[in-house]
């Protein structure tokens, strides 16, 4: 027996029958929503309100309360990298926080900001290049240049009567210790009437001589000079016996002046060469009474010939190593060769 097409519960009514697709007719499509304006979505972006998150309050921890332990130090427990510690987020974004951004623009190459900051205890590195950087580097080399080749300069004046033999003295020093040096005829020499300054290294100082005129007018401007001086030497002519008083005067005056307090004085007792000159123990007994009045301060009295070079060299490193060891007067200034 063949199954009933019909529903057992009768025939389907009209209304819940499907329309045939030839009779049905067009439905009407509701119409899209249109955009906002671009300023009115704007503004009402701006104007919505943050979303509010419950802030958890801050609890003080009572004042016996133990502190937390510390981890186990191993890979388990390593700390992180610097460059999530300054600012990484746990999406994985980079530090935004202004240290590391210099951090990271001041890196070299090859270095990451993270161990920039950690090497520097969160500061940038300093940037040796540009001004700044050829300034330092100026600075550095400079400062080695001076330590390595700097010399301290001592200033010495040569005083004594007029004729007496300083300036062949000077120029004779000059000779000794310059290498280079072509010094003048000493045949040439005249009377100094004014100043004649020369230089002299000897180690790792200079000598700057001032050669003083010796006249009896001229002697009246030595003091003008002994304020800046490191040591004197004393030039006396001992061939000249009718002017040595006159050389012992000037020299006692020399002495007591206070602006020498301290300063060490050579004595030389010059043209050793000549076979009627005095010996150093006939003008030691000459100057005798100038002996209370030199004090403490360093002094020697030397046989010299200026004009053949006898006793010149031993003179001036005596009065180097004098000028060197008195602290009460330091150099004058820093020189670079």
């Amino acid at each position: 027996m063949r199954p009933s097409l019909v529903s057992p519960a009768g025939p389907t009514p009209a209304a819940s029958r499907r329309p045939s697709p030839l009779g049905q007719q067009p439905r009407a499509k509701a119409p899209l929503p249109r955009p906002p304006p671009p300023g009115q979505a704007l503004l009402r972006a701006v104007s919505r309100p943050p979303p509010q998150t419950a802030s958890r309050p801050h609890r003080p921890k009572p004042p016996g309360a133990p502190l937390p332990p510390l981890q186990p130090t191993g890979t388990s427990a390593r700390a992180p990298p610097p460059a999530e510690v300054s600012g990484a987020g746990a999406a994985g974004k980079a530090p935004t926080s202004p240290a590391y951004q210099r951090a990271s623009r001041q890196a070299p190459r090859g270095v990451s900001a993270g161990s920039v900051g950690q090497a520097r205890g969160g500061f940038p590195a300093p940037r040796l290049g540009g001004p700044a950087g050829g300034r330092r580097m100026y600075t550095l080399l400079s400062g080695l240049y001076k330590y390595m080749f700097q010399k301290d300069e001592y200033c010495v004046l040569i005083l004594g009567l007029d004729n007496a033999g300083k300036t062949t003295f000077l120029e004779q020093s000059k000779t000794r210790f310059n290498k280079n040096y072509k010094g003048m005829s000493l045949s040439k020499i005249t009377t100094t009437v004014g100043l004649n300054i020369g230089t002299v290294d000897v180690g790792k100082a200079r000598l700057m001589f001032w050669d003083l005129g010796g006249q009896e007018e001229l002697q009246s401007l030595w003091d003008k000079y002994y304020a800046e001086c490191h040591g004197v030497i004393y030039v006396i002519d001992s061939t000249d016996e009718e002017r040595l008083s006159e050389s012992k005067q000037a020299f006692e005056k020399m002495v007591t002046s206070e602006a020498l307090d301290g300063v060490p004085i050579l004595v030389l007792a010059n043209k050793q060469d000549v076979e009627t000159c005095l010996s150093i123990p006939d003008i030691k007994t000459a100057f005798s009474d100038c002996a209370s009045k030199i004090g403490r301060r360093d002094c020697l009295t030397q046989a010299c010939s200026a004009l053949t070079g006898k006793g010149v060299r031993e003179g001036i490193e005596w009065m180097v190593k004098c000028v060197v060891r008195n602290v009460h007067r330091p150099p004058r200034q820093r020189d670079i060769t």
